[in-house]
């Protein structure tokens, strides 16, 4: 009996009614594989594995049911990018089927860990920029905020810190931290009648000196030529 193949799956040439249908209900759980695979449903995909590989649709013999079965959790694997998976070994008449099966079952197994880890940890990343970015909103106009003090409040590595506040706002730590109390000073400046000293502490500086040298670096101006320029605009 031909086989074609698809993607995912193979479909039988054979056309009489009854084998179409079979046919048919087989490339479907061919497809629920698929996708039980790729999402990491487990239990889904060791069931759909063991009826593939089952005889009860009768249209092919163990070779071809163990091909069927293997083809849709192989462009998976391609799909998922895990070759470093161990694909499951050629068909051959001198394993039992309970060994084919479980082989494919472990395969299986293996690919949908892949995306559970993967789901984990791009979960466990989000909510990891999420804690340590709303941990700096929260905290940058204290001048004892640090590097150092946000690992600690964080529990995250300083080198990941940084490297995932980059990632998320293209700045490491303490540009960013200067970027939020700046913009804050830019703000006071603007709208409010403060005087500078007062805004600098507001905006976590300790000193005038690291203020000034910042602020000049950022605008081109001192804070009160910046404020000047605003109030005879």
């Amino acid at each position: 009996m031909p086989l074609f193949k698809g993607s995912p799956g193979l479909h039988y040439a054979r056309h009489s009614g009854d084998v179409c249908e079979t046919a048919l209900d087989v490339t479907c759980k061919d497809s629920q594989l698929y996708n039980a695979v790729v999402t990491g449903n487990t239990e889904a995909s060791l069931s759909l594995v063991n009826q593939l590989m089952s005889d009860q649709y009768g249209i092919a013999g163990l070779e071809q049911r163990y091909y069927y079965a293997r083809m849709p959790l192989l462009l998976a694997q391609n799909a998922l990018g895990a070759q470093a998976v161990p694909s499951p070994p050629d068909y051959s008449s001198a394993c039992l089927p309970d060994w084919l099966c479980g082989k494919l079952c472990e395969f299986a197994g293996a690919l949908c860990n892949c995306v559970i880890r993967k789901c984990k940890y791009s979960s466990s990343a989000e909510k990891q920029d999420k804690d340590f970015l709303v941990y700096i909103h929260e905290h940058f106009c204290e001048d004892s905020l640090s590097v150092k003090t946000i690992s600690e409040a964080c529990g995250v590595h300083e080198k990941t810190l940084n490297i995932e506040c980059r990632v998320s706002t293209g700045m490491n730590i303490s540009a960013y931290i200067q970027q939020l109390r700046l913009d804050k000073a830019s703000s006071m400046l603007r709208n409010t009648d403060i005087k500078v000293l007062e805004v600098l502490k507001e905006c976590g500086y300790n000193t005038p000196n690291a203020f000034y040298k910042a602020f000049k670096k950022a605008h081109g101006n001192s804070p009160s030529e910046y404020r000047d320029q605003f109030r005879s605009a």
